[in-house]
């Protein structure tokens, strides 16, 4: 799947801050030679469950 002048991919989290009428939630996305793709959207209460999410996916949190 990887050339051997690929780098490895990146898995990110970044978080949506809630309103009235959407939840918070946090987006998982790999990227791989800037190109991002996101592959799970999870509903959370906050960014102190934002970032418990992000470390189960192994993933870097990227805005917050």
């Amino acid at each position: 799947m990887f050339y051997e002048n690929e780098t490895s991919p990146v898995v990110e989290a970044h978080y949506t801050n809630g309103s009235a009428r959407k939840p918070a939630t946090v987006s998982i996305a790999v990227r791989v030679r800037g190109d991002r793709r996101f592959t799970h959207e999870i509903t959370v209460a906050g960014r102190r469950e934002a970032r418990k999410v992000a470390a189960t996916h192994n993933a870097t949190p990227w805005n917050f």
